[in-house]
Parts: structure tokens; sequence; C-alpha cells
């Protein structure tokens, strides 16, 4: 029977991907080649390496780069006129309703939760919206009931007012100045500086934005050529580790970034999820961007026998065999196959089979 040795095509060049190997090839991980010797050896023959037939596992996956963001938009609009004289929450910090933000010649801005946008001083008597946001306010503050929320500036809130300002150590005047509030969309949000970012000693005139939001989860993005990433399995498994925490999700198409000259496909949470850090996303900075590695799936990890790539041959029927050290011929399966090494059927644990030395003619 004339026997080739069969060639199964890299999927993956090595020049453009870190493939990594997952194989479990018994105690010493790896193949024992040894060289047998006919003892009527002439000079003409060649050496032959053989392999024994061994459980493992056979997949890849490769190494991709990988950068953490926390995306921000801006929030809020300062109506405050001066200079500024204290900031107290910076790039970075977690402002919750009733935190001082930054003082205006001395006098405190304070986060609020709501929509409307502290356009007018709320004096005893005003209706509206904007006195419900505030009335939400000295609630969480402590200074006002549930019940008292009205809508209304009546004499309940003015005095929770008045004991507001107590506590800031302002005027006790009943009136709630329109630079001293800003009233954001969300409580508690994680800052960044906005378009307009907060100098010690700076002016404000009243309508800057000097505050930005960051969303509540980073995004993860994965960057390669076009080719890389068009090879890459749909919805193909990322995994990657960072500050003692594991983490795992599902890529995105990729896109295009002419900007970046690159493609990049964004990680998405898998399963039941609610993101793909959960409850470790403080793990990653929010003040800047992180960089590392991750690996992505590209063929899912079998188990069962194996061997080298190599020592697999074609007949000229197209069927593919091994020939054992005795002369065996084994016609065997390639289930799946992956950095030179394939997983079959068709043969048995143990047995000893030869690596052809070069390719019959």
């Amino acid at each position: 029977m004339g026997l080739t040795l069969r060639k199964f095509p890299s999927r993956w060049a090595t020049t453009a991907f870190f493939s990594v190997s997952l194989l479990a090839l018994g105690l010493l991980g790896g193949w024992s080649l040894q060289q047998v010797f006919g003892s009527d050896r002439t000079a003409n023959t060649a050496d032959q390496a053989t392999v024994t037939v061994q459980q493992g596992s056979v997949g890849s996956a490769v190494l991709l780069p990988m950068h953490v963001a926390w995306e921000s938009q801006e929030v809020g609009v300062n109506q405050a006129v001066g200079v500024v004289t204290e900031i107290s929450k910076k790039d970075g910090d977690t402002a919750s309703a009733n935190d001082v933000l930054y003082l205006v010649d001395e006098v405190p801005v304070i986060a609020a939760q709501g929509v409307i946008p502290m356009f007018r001083d709320i004096v005893p008597g005003t209706r509206g919206r904007d006195v419900g946001q505030l009335q939400q306010l000295l609630q969480e503050a402590g200074f006002l009931t549930r019940e008292a929320q009205s809508g209304s500036a009546d004499g309940a809130t003015v005095t929770a007012v008045k004991q507001w300002q107590k506590a800031h150590k302002q005027p006790q005047t009943g009136t709630v100045s329109r630079e001293s509030i800003i009233f954001l969309p969300q409580l508690p949000v994680t800052l960044r500086a906005g378009a307009d970012e907060l100098k010690l000693g700076s002016s404000l005139v009243g309508g800057e934005h000097p505050l930005a939001a960051i969303s509540s989860q980073p995004t993860f993005t994965i960057s390669g050529t076009s080719a890389q990433l068009a090879r890459l399995p749909e919805q193909a498994e990322v995994t990657f580790q960072f500050g003692g925490h594991d983490f795992k999700g599902i890529l995105s198409p990729a896109r295009e970034n002419q900007e970046a000259g690159n493609s990049q496909a964004t990680v998405l949470s898998s399963g039941d999820a609610k993101n793909v850090c959960e409850d470790n996303c403080s793990a990653f900075p929010s003040t800047e961007v992180t960089k590392l590695q991750a690996k992505v799936l590209v063929l899912p990890s079998q188990d069962g026998l194996t061997v080298p790539t190599a020592a697999l041959m074609s007949t000229p029927t197209g069927k593919t065999v091994l020939e054992t050290v005795g002369g065996e011929v084994l016609e065997v399966s390639v289930l799946q196959e992956a950095n030179g090494i394939s997983l079959i059927t068709g043969a048995r644990e143990g047995q000893e089979v030869k690596v052809p030395s070069r390719i019959a003619p």
C-alpha cells in the first residue's frame, strides 16, 4: 500500500497569532520520541522516529491585547458665579446626595438627584418639579419626612431648608439659591472632570459643565488586525485575569477603527452575568485605561486519544492511517487538530506508531 504523509494546514499563521496550546499529555507533559534502528540497518535506511498514542486534550486559543476603559457623560450644569475656592470631589470620587462638590466664594455647591436643572431660587411658596427634587434631597438628608413632599415650598419645607442650611454652616434664610445645588440625573455616581474642568482659583460665570459621571461598568475592547479578528469564531469565549480576579465574556462582531488603524471587538457578558466584571468592576481604575492580554478561545478543548499530526499518513484512496512499529496499518479518523496535535479515533492507547521521516515520492 502506498502511504504519504498527511499534511493538515495550520489554521493560524504564527506570525499573526500567538497560539496557546491546550494540551494535557500525561505526567511529563510531552511526547517521548525515540529513534528506532533495525538490527540490519544499512547506510541508506532513514532513521525512524516513533510516538505512543496517548490520552490528551486538543484545543487552541490566542492571546490578544485588550484595553479596559470607563466611559463618561457630562452631568449637571453649574449656576454659581464667582471664584472656585475649594474642590471637594475630585476625579474618581463618588458623589452622593447632599455631598459638597466644590465651593464658589466659600459657598458650597451641593449634589442632589433630579432631571430638572436648578433654574431658579426656591423661596417659600414656590411650586414645581424642582421643588419636589429639593424635597427629596431634604428627605434623604433627614430633615423632611416622605409624607411632607408635596411639590410646594410650604412651612415644613422651609423649616427643613433652614436645618439643612445650618448643617452646611450657611445662613438660615429658608430660601435655596439656584447657585447652591446641582441636580444630577442619578446618584450616587463616580465623577470625572467634565468639558469645563474645575480648577482652584478659576472664575465661573454660570452655565459651565464641570462634572461628568462615569458609567456603571467599564468597556472591554479587544484589538487586532482585520485578518486576526475575522478568523475568530462568532461569540468566541474570552477569559482574562486582573487584580486577583478571573473574568470571562463573549466576543462581539469586529468593527473597523479607522482612527486607530485596526479592528476592534467588544467583550460582552455571557450567560446570566449582569456584566463582564459583575461585582468586581471596581478592580479596574476609573481614572485610566487598563491594558492587558485576553485569551480568546478558537477551538474548544476536547479529550481523547492524541498523536502528533506528523504521524498521520494518507492512502491513495484518501484514507487517514497510522502505521505501527510492527507494520500494522490503522485506519483512523481525525476529530480535531491544533498546534501540531490531532485528536483521533481508530487506535488504542499505548500503541507505538511511526512518524514518517520523509514524504514518499
